[in-house]
């Protein structure tokens, strides 16, 4: 504090909202506060040496050693007489890494790097730059991608590639991925999606250069970023959603699992689970060629016990004849400012037992070969069988998450079936349990035959202005060329 008195701290929303759900903690006190790291990042399966600034920090440095098994990211932090600080960002790369090395911040003095190659930097003033060069060829395919805000650096990254045969200087300021519904799919909560990307193929053979600065043209000792300068290296990133679910006794639950994809990377992965316990069934599960998204489902056993369970959900593709594997990070589809998504990463995918069974259990009658054959440009209905419990006769059903292409016009049902024999008093009888029903499905004619995937459908339950939604086992479906 500059001078001994009274402080007044006021704490409000950014945009002046309030709900009851807004809720908060605070700790004020000299409490151990990290505001920047040096690197950000390093190579799987070596010894690290991060150096750490901010206040009231027990110490200077952390070092240590980094499990050689994949992982995108780690999180370092400190401890002060009990108390733990801020978490930051650590990346975990595979491919080699180096520091940059000053004088740098011209052609001239451009610092020399053969590909792959991550380079740990920073911008270390105001109008600073770091230039590096690399000897590449006709046709090549080079990848220049930056990490900084996404590991909570300051930097406003900027890269622009130069060379032989680029007419003009090759630049990208923010990259930004995200979805018609404004789903945000790479870094969090971070709102201010300041790093760099860029795909180039080479025109011509000879020396070119990258250049890293700060668009704003800020800098200082917490500019650090992480400048990734590879081939051209398609491959995919898996993010899951929820992270967490209730699962009743022989109840099912849905999951949506999106790639991101790098590189022109655009076939299928084919996903399923690991670490699932015995009785529990995961879904056929593929995110088709061209495709983003897919849903799965998860189907407890009728008896189960009333632990947690964590399993993983693992993407497989075959990447220029080799095979690639990555799990799917756990997160959760989160709002900022009434509009805005974000996916948030959570430490596991948990399923937590309870032991209350829903009121409607079903599942789509599928045939023999295991898949649901749709012809493009026609309409199919699919029949389900199921039981429902307690007084309510039936349920609508919903086609949930449609994949482009897909779609039912009009809701489905689910009921109990009519017994044939009336009541003395001449009204219907129900079966007591016994549940039938059907859904429509449309399917565009521009949906490419052999395209396959999982249908997820729902019923729908209606308490006052409240819906719950219960799953049925995801259907696997295949498109075929409608006949003539």
């Amino acid at each position: 504090m500059p001078e001994t008195g009274t402080y007044t701290l006021s704490i409000r929303d950014s945009i002046y909202r309030g709900r009851e759900d807004f809720i908060y903690r605070i700790a004020i006190g000299e409490l151990p506060f990290i505001t920047g790291i040096f690197p950000l990042g390093s190579r799987a399966g070596t010894d690290v040496d991060i150096a750490l600034s901010g206040r009231n920090l027990p110490k200077p440095r952390v070092s240590g050693k980094l499990p050689a098994e994949k992982s995108e990211l780690r999180h370092v932090s400190v401890t002060r007489a009990g108390y733990r600080s801020n978490l930051m960002p650590f990346a975990i790369g595979t491919q080699p890494e180096a520091f940059e090395a000053e004088p740098n911040n011209a052609r001239d003095t451009a610092q020399s790097i053969e590909r792959p190659l991550t380079v740990n930097g920073r911008i270390q003033h105001a109008g600073d730059r770091d230039v590096f060069c690399f000897q590449g060829l006709e046709g090549d395919s080079v990848s220049i991608e930056v990490f900084a805000r996404r590991l909570n650096s300051p930097l406003d990254s900027l890269v622009t590639l130069t060379g032989p045969g680029l007419d003009r200087p090759v630049r990208n300021d923010d990259y930004v991925k995200k979805d018609e519904t404004h789903l945000y799919l790479g870094a969090g909560l971070v709102t201010h999606h300041a790093d760099s990307y860029l795909i180039q193929e080479l025109p011509a053979s000879g020396t070119f250069f990258v250049e890293i600065a700060d668009a704003q043209s800020q800098g200082g000792h917490d500019y650090a970023y992480r400048l990734s300068i590879t081939r051209s290296d398609p491959d995919f990133q898996l993010r899951m959603e929820p992270s967490g679910l209730h699962i009743a006794p022989g109840a099912t639950a849905a999951f949506s699992v999106m790639a991101d994809r790098k590189d022109g990377f655009d076939q299928h992965i084919t996903l399923r689970a690991s670490e699932l316990p015995a009785g529990f069934v995961m879904s056929d599960a593929v995110i088709p060629k061209g495709s983003d998204t897919a849903r799965f489902t998860i189907t407890a056993p009728r008896q189960i016990e009333g632990k947690m369970i964590s399993p993983s959900i693992v993407g497989e593709a075959v990447i220029e004849g080799r095979t690639v594997t990555h799990t799917a990070v756990p997160v959760d589809d989160q709002m900022q400012a009434f509009l805005y998504r974000h996916l948030v990463p959570a430490k596991e995918l948990v399923l937590a037992p309870v032991e209350k069974r829903p009121p409607v259990v079903f599942s789509a009658n599928i045939p023999k070969s295991g898949t649901v054959l749709l012809e493009a440009g026609t309409e199919k209905r699919i029949s389900f069988e199921g039981h429902i419990t307690g007084q309510q006769r039936g349920y609508t059903l919903t086609l949930d998450h449609p994949p482009e292409g897909f779609s039912a016009p009009k809701n489905g049902w689910i009921g109990k079936q009519k017994i044939k024999t009336q009541k003395k008093d001449g009204k219907d009888a129900w079966a007591k349990n016994k549940a039938a029903g059907s859904i429509l499905i449309t399917v565009d004619e521009s949906v490419v035959p052999g395209t396959e995937l999982s249908l997820v459908v729902l019923a729908e339950q209606k308490r006052g202005k409240e819906k719950i939604y219960y799953p049925a086992p995801a259907i696997p479906v295949r498109v075929i060329a409608p006949k003539n």
